[in-house]
């Protein structure tokens, strides 16, 4: 499977040209509603949100920040010195790491603390350069699927061999020092421990891996995009002769985000949730606020859902609109109607 990096979204958004935008703007139901729509500082590509040291950071090619629980109100922090942009970020349980676009023939992982990124002369210059390779050598760049749990999080990033392209290497993300080389690890459905990974989840403080593009975990179950991206395929790490597979449809999974008995998945056509509640997973369409008429069946990179304000769950998604770039938006919900972030 591809990774979502920005090479790939701008190839994806090409390809998207021969799709069907949604034809109601979200404009003219928020004018029927009597709901101001805001203009939004978010705008363009964002395939990533992670959280650290209660705030939660994203990336459009600019790098932001806003506190867990914080309605809108989100702030552009310095990006590293000596890139254009930042297209992903990732985080483990004490170091924000983004990763630049390639420009320039690098890939170019760079470190902050939380610590860091709390003082107010924060600067483009404390950055950490802590891995370069190759834009030819294909990475996948990820961190584990369970949040605000008590085993903590990890970063990995893998990519193509230097010395075998067929194959991949995978390092542990490790602060601002070295990356740390891992020699075990193995695709938890397939067993193949010689690909580029591309995701991974942890169940009891063990994290497991996949060469597709999302996974994340309950706690008790691995939940990863299947080969074909159809379906979501399940199973308990010590029962992996017993995975199962749920169907979405014929959507493109382009990410999966667990909350609470709820799995959030962003697809090629809008987003879907799957219950975890019940005897076995089930599929059920989306359905908070004005979700139909703001992004409706666009391309959805990615749904998050951090924070909570009077017991409303925030949630987030990051729209890519196949005909115009002014539609391709991050949303967010706080209990009521969409609007722009």
């Amino acid at each position: 499977m591809k990774n979502k990096f920005y090479s790939a979204v701008l190839f994806l958004t090409v390809l998207a040209l021969a799709f069907t935008a949604c034809s109601q703007e979200p404009i003219f139901y928020n004018i029927d509603q009597e709901v101001v729509l805001s203009d939004g500082q978010i705008n363009g590509n964002v395939i990533s949100m992670v959280p650290l040291a209660g705030k939660i950071y994203t990336a459009n090619g600019y790098l932001w920040s806003k506190d867990l629980n914080a309605k809108n109100s989100w702030k552009k922090i310095p990006s590293p010195a000596g890139i254009s942009r930042v297209v992903r970020v990732v985080s483990d349980s004490s170091t924000l790491y983004v990763l630049s676009d390639g420009v320039g023939g690098k890939y170019k992982v760079f470190a902050a603390t939380s610590t860091s990124l709390d003082k107010p002369d924060f600067s483009s210059a404390d950055w950490e350069n802590v891995k370069e390779f190759d834009v030819n050598y294909n990475p996948g760049f990820f961190d584990n699927g369970v949040f605000n749990a008590a085993d903590g999080r990890n970063a990995y990033i893998s990519f193509a061999n230097p010395a075998d392209s067929s194959k991949g290497i995978t390092y542990k993300l490790n602060g601002t020092g070295d990356p740390v080389l891992q020699t075990t690890v193995t695709d938890l459905f397939s067993d193949k421990n010689d690909q580029i990974l591309h995701s991974a989840a942890s169940v009891s403080g063990t994290d497991y891996f996949s060469v597709n593009e999302c996974s994340v975990s309950d706690g008790i179950k691995i939940y990863t995009a299947a080969y074909d991206s159809k379906s979501v395929d399940y199973a308990a790490p010590a029962d992996v002769a017993g995975k199962k597979s749920i169907s979405v449809g014929s959507n493109g999974i382009k990410s999966l985000f667990v909350s609470g008995s709820e799995i959030f998945v962003a697809t090629s056509y809008g987003y879907k949730k799957i219950s975890l509640s019940g005897s076995a997973p089930s599929l059920k369409d989306a359905s908070e606020g004005n979700a139909s008429a703001s992004f409706g069946s666009r391309i959805i990179m990615g749904v998050w859902a951090y924070g909570n304000t009077d017991s409303v769950k925030h949630i987030y998604v990051a729209s890519l609109s196949p005909s115009s770039s002014t539609y391709s938006k991050l949303w967010g919900y706080y209990g009521s109607d969409w609007h722009y972030e």
